[in-house]
């Protein structure tokens, strides 16, 4: 796609009409005109006007010249959202923005907003003066993150897209080890602000827990101070012109190094949440310890977000158990069979010599493993010697699905695989699935029955949603995850182990003793 004039649009450019109605327009006229492929290679999703301007009220102006970075600039609808309200609130005398944009087929587009808006602000008494860097903002920066930023202000919406060992990050330290190009947006911006200077973006949810991002999250949160969280609980509204599907989560913070050694039991911060952008204004904003939103003490550094009384003290009663997969002598392991790099050894049909049952997520319900059930996958591997790396011997396990819809009714779902159950000395678990089992052989049934009652509960189910975003339940959350002690899950997995209805089950685990108390609110 070559370089282009600025389109054409039905609003005139003058001081009097909104920066950020402009920029969107511009914006949405340049896209509607750009290949799908060309999108998807800069991971370009404007800020639509709505959520723009809810970012742009956490960004707060603590003196009259405000230096602020834009580090994905697009068509320029953010940065206008946080100029117009920088000057209606009076507190900004004088603005400075760095706007970086490397699409050369966007650098007019965002030239003719800013300009629109150095108008616009100029009749307002803001003075107002910008650098457009069309070049690549990981890259142009890499050399100047040694932590001495003069930014006061950053604003962003960053592309996402995966990052592999050969994108350029990976070879500067203080970025290397972020999955997604969104962290190492985060992670490079927050190098770049002033002590004391503010941090908003949106992103994706996913780095709130998970093994890829831990790396991530102890860096970026080590210098940046969170003190507002909101959540978008669509997964369509807040981009739904893009018809993106994506839970996405905006975090705003000030610099401050070294903050977790002053953070006290006090330290409170906002979260609040909103279906889209429909209900964003007048949504509920509420004060939370900032120990539960994220434990410092936690190796993980997991974000969870708690949007309501309710969810708070589920945080509160899981978090007070004081057991824990190793602490039971038990390990979580994904299955080994990855599909694709085994075709050798599949079979749709039952094999004639020596075979082992091949178990896809499709074969685990709540409480229950069905095979087989006439997949058209292959639901047979071969039990040969060369095959048993691949392979489980037939014990006691607890199967687990990897990955679940935020649409499901509950995002766990898990079932006890029982020795003896599939009449093979072998079991083929398929890469989607998790398995729980006994390190030193010490997983007995009641005890494999009460954890899969437990995976299956309300109780858990909202303690994960208010951890996990994604639709992948990653064996380090489940390594994670605090327990009730074994006699407490062996009881559980006696009393309620063949039952087809939950119901009963759950309300059991409502009365656990924990910080929430017995009968902690379910409404």
């Amino acid at each position: 796609m070559g370089s282009m004039n600025p389109p054409q649009t039905q609003i005139r450019p003058t001081a009097t009409v909104s920066p950020t109605a402009l920029a969107d327009r511009l914006g949405q006229d340049a896209l509607a005109k750009a290949r799908d492929d060309h999108r998807k290679q800069h991971g370009q999703y404007f800020t639509p006007p709505a959520v723009a301007r809810f970012l742009a009220t956490l960004a707060e102006a603590k003196t009259e010249t405000v230096r602020l970075l834009d580090p994905g600039a697009g068509s320029g609808v953010l940065a206008c959202a946080v100029a117009e309200h920088l000057a209606e609130s009076g507190t900004c005398h004088r603005l400075e923005l760095d706007a970086y944009e490397q699409d050369a087929d966007l650098v007019p587009v965002l030239r003719a907003s800013l300009d629109h808006l150095g108008a616009w602000l100029t009749e307002r008494g803001v003075a107002f003066e910008y650098r457009l860097i069309p070049d690549d903002f990981i890259t142009a920066t890499a050399g100047h993150l040694d932590g001495a930023g003069r930014y006061s202000l950053v604003v962003a919406n960053p592309p996402y897209y995966k990052t592999g060992k050969s994108h350029p990050i990976a070879g500067i330290p203080v970025l290397a080890g972020s999955p997604n190009i969104y962290a190492a947006f985060m992670l490079a911006a927050s190098r770049l602000l002033a002590e004391g200077g503010r941090l908003v973006f949106i992103t994706p949810r996913s780095y709130a827990s998970g093994a890829y991002f831990r790396t991530f999250r102890r860096r970026f949160f080590s210098e940046v101070r969170p003190d507002r969280f909101h959540l978008f609980g669509s997964r369509r509204d807040a981009f739904e012109r893009d018809e993106l599907l994506q839970e996405w989560l905006v975090v705003s913070g000030t610099r401050v190094d070294g903050w977790q050694d002053g953070a006290g039991a006090d330290s409170r911060v906002l979260v609040s949440h909103s279906g889209g952008t429909g209900d964003l204004e007048g949504c509920d904003a509420r004060r939370v310890p900032l120990d539960l939103v994220l434990d410092l003490r936690h190796p993980e550094l997991f974000l969870r977000l708690p949007t309501n009384d309710s969810e708070e003290a589920v945080l509160r009663t899981v978090d007070a158990w004081e057991g824990s997969l190793h602490a039971l002598g038990l390990e979580v392991s994904t299955g080994r069979v990855v599909p694709f790099r085994a075709t050798a050894y599949l079979h749709g049909q039952r094999p004639a010599g020596r075979y082992a049952p091949l178990l896809w997520l499709q074969h685990v319900q709540a409480m229950r493993v069905s095979w087989p059930i006439g997949l058209r996958k292959p639901e047979y591997i071969d039990d040969v010697p060369e095959d048993q790396v691949l392979l489980v011997p037939d014990d006691n396990y607890v199967l687990l699905r990897r990955f679940s819809s935020k649409e499901q009714d509950r995002r766990l779902t898990a079932a006890p695989l029982l020795r003896g159950t599939l009449g093979t000395p072998s079991v083929g678990i398929e890469n989607h699935m998790n398995y729980i089992w006994g390190r030193s052989g010490d997983l007995s049934p009641d005890l494999a029955r009460g954890l899969a009652l437990l995976l299956n509960s309300r109780l858990l189910d909202r303690y994960f949603r208010c951890l996990n975003g994604n639709t992948e339940v990653s064996a380090t959350e489940v390594r994670s995850l605090p327990l009730p002690g074994r006699d407490t899950i062996e009881e559980l997995g006696r009393r309620f182990g063949e039952a087809e209805d939950l119901t009963e089950c759950d309300r059991w685990l409502e009365g656990l003793p924990g910080d929430g108390g017995p009968g902690w609110p379910t409404d």
